[in-house]
């Protein structure tokens, strides 16, 4: 009889745990898979885990590695090895080299941040040698460029000229075109510390050819600054303007902070070449920037000039315009840095309030694991009695009647809600008439109400165990919807082929598109989500339709960085009740 008594709790807590750690390896999974091309959603899912502690050490291990991976990949500084050195710790004691070359990595990267270069450069090695065999060439090109840059900074030319090396032969074996630029690039900056300024010119022509060749900006970008600096250095000033100029062509399609700061830059390098003739109409055309630094240096540059010049009233002038903006540039500064201070509050604020939560959810946990005991204690003795007493047949009746019950119920409560949804709007759209609607709190007052009718059916609908079904059913017609919406339309069908950027009248094309998949997608946006921006809309709106990220960097003209952190800004002025925990790119899908 104890042996049965023990027998539910027993398969209840082998469940329990079967399921915990099952829900774990799926978690981790995902983020392993969303690492590469949405490292911001594996980092909220990474996040999302109320107490990692509990994991095995092998599943803990790899939570650390991870959350230090997506950290990484979304340009958040590195503070803290400790996570990391579980992962090092853990994976070196395995025979998962993989993992450990890769953690080795990531610490390296974190002694770079926190300027330990020596022990950066000894994890470094080690992760080298552990990656090699393996052949993971993109990692190790990645640990060969950092390694040439603490090198290069240590004045160490030979060491670095090697590794730069490795990374470019690294990048050949993994036929990746970008990192073959990056890689002459590198290369020609080691010669440059050389003093070997034709070898330089000539690795920095080649990754430049190569760059343009296959469109890249960002490999194109960091091959003419760095060759500006060598050929600055050689005093070519005719070659550093000719490079600067082809950088305004191709920067963000010569946007205002382009242009007006390359101005600035060719108006300094006359000036410094006593040629004040040519430096004056670049630098006054610095003067129409909107950027702070651009107007403080173009002002104090053209003060210089003419006050060499004799002419003290306009130097004078010029002068004032300088420390105006100094001044401006400086209550920035502390602007930024009260804000810098709320937040770190706000975000001390938030873990103080999610450490309370998650023991309330522990709480919680360990309340439902007790009452789920009893009830299965309770069950069981109300099955041996009932056996006893020859009464199965009277308990599979009652079960089938509270089912018909719990459903009959739910169906006419669902069905008198909807009814009350179709009358609200149908008052929201009349009230939506008066202009002055937004203000209205009868108006309000209905949405809100409506929205707890609609959150009311949903929970019901869910008890039904339908849920699932009719959400299968929204992604295969949010799916369908698109693939409508792009064979209806020749520029959505061409910028998916070949992503260009956009301007300001392609987006009415993006909202064509856009409506055929959801009519009204952006006004719900706007009205669920007032403080996103413009811009903010305009991410959302690609997100919707279901581009990459690297997609994105093409149609915005942005680097990948500030895709990732366009997300989480947007993430941010979420509604987090209706965000429920997913990815941004799967709740704008559904929406």
């Amino acid at each position: 009889m104890k042996l049965l008594l023990s027998l539910p709790v027993v398969l209840f807590l082998l469940f329990y745990a079967c399921t915990s750690r099952q829900s774990d390896n799926t978690l981790l999974d995902q983020a392993e898979n969303l690492m590469s091309q949405h490292p911001d959603s594996a980092l909220t899912l990474l996040q999302s885990v109320s107490d990692p502690q509990q994991m095995s050490a092998s599943e803990y291990a790899l939570w650390c590695l991870l959350l230090t991976q997506a950290q990484d990949k979304c340009y958040i500084p590195h503070t803290s090895d400790s996570l990391i050195n579980q992962s090092v710790q853990y994976f070196e004691n395995t025979t998962d080299r993989l993992h450990y070359g890769t953690a080795l990595y990531y610490k390296a990267r974190i002694c770079q941040d926190l300027r330990q270069r020596e022990e950066a450069v000894a994890c470094f090695l080690k992760a080298k040698d552990e990656l090699e065999p393996l052949k993971e060439y993109k990692t190790l090109f990645l640990i060969a460029t950092h390694l040439g840059s603490l090198y290069a900074y240590q004045k160490m030319p030979v060491e670095a000229m090697d590794v730069y090396q490795d990374a470019y032969q690294y990048a050949i074996l993994n036929n990746d075109s970008s990192s073959i630029s990056f890689g002459l690039s590198f290369i020609g900056r080691v010669h440059g510390l050389n003093n070997d300024w034709n070898q330089s010119i000539e690795s920095y022509d080649n990754a430049i050819r190569l760059a343009t060749a296959i469109q890249d900006t960002f490999a194109l970008r960091l091959a003419l600054n760095e060759q500006i600096s060598a050929y600055s250095r050689m005093g070519k000033l005719d070659e550093v303007i000719t490079n600067y100029k082809r950088l305004d062509s191709i920067a963000n399609k010569g946007t205002e902070s382009d242009i007006y700061t390359s101005n600035l830059r060719i108006g300094n390098l006359y000036r410094m070449q006593n040629q004040p003739d040519q430096a004056i109409p670049y630098l006054e055309n610095a003067l129409q920037s909107t950027m702070l630094r651009t107007l403080q240096g173009a002002n104090q540059s053209l003060s210089y000039i003419y006050e060499s010049q004799g002419d003290y009233k306009k130097a004078l002038a010029f002068q004032k315009q300088f420390q105006h903006y100094k001044d401006s540039i400086a209550n920035e500064k502390y602007q930024q840095s009260l804000q810098e201070l709320n937040k770190k509050y706000e975000t001390e604020k938030l873990q103080n309030i999610n450490s309370e939560l998650n023991w309330k959810r522990k709480q919680n946990l360990f309340l439902f694991i007790i009452v789920s005991l009893l009830l299965v204690i309770i069950i069981y003795y109300f099955n041996v009695l009932i056996i006893r007493k020859n009464k199965k047949l009277f308990i599979m009746e009652q079960e089938v009647e509270n089912y018909k019950w719990h459903i009959e119920k739910n169906r006419k409560i669902i069905e008198d809600n909807a009814g009350r949804i179709t009358q609200l709007s149908k008052e929201i759209e009349k009230i939506k008439t008066d202009k002055n609607h937004a203000v209205s709190e009868k108006y309000l007052e209905l949405i809100a109400l409506k929205e707890q009718l609609l959150s009311r059916n949903k929970e019901l609908t869910r008890q039904n165990r339908m849920y699932n079904g009719e959400l299968e059913k929204l992604k295969t017609t949010s799916v369908s919807a698109l693939q409508k919406a792009e064979s209806g339309s020749t520029f959505l069908l061409r910028l998916r082929n070949n992503p260009v950027i956009l301007y300001d009248a392609d987006w009415d094309e993006i909202k064509i598109a856009l409506n055929a998949v959801d009519p009204d997608f952006l006004t719900r946006l706007s009205e669920l989500h007032p403080d996103l921006t413009a811009d903010d809309i305009k991410y959302c709106c690609l997100f919707k339709l279901r581009f990459s990220s690297a997609d994105i960097t093409t149609l915005m003209n942005v680097q990948s960085a500030t895709v990732s952190k366009r997300k989480l800004r947007i993430r941010s002025h979420l509604n987090p009740d209706l965000l429920n925990n997913q990815s941004l790119d799967d709740y704008l899908r559904s929406f």
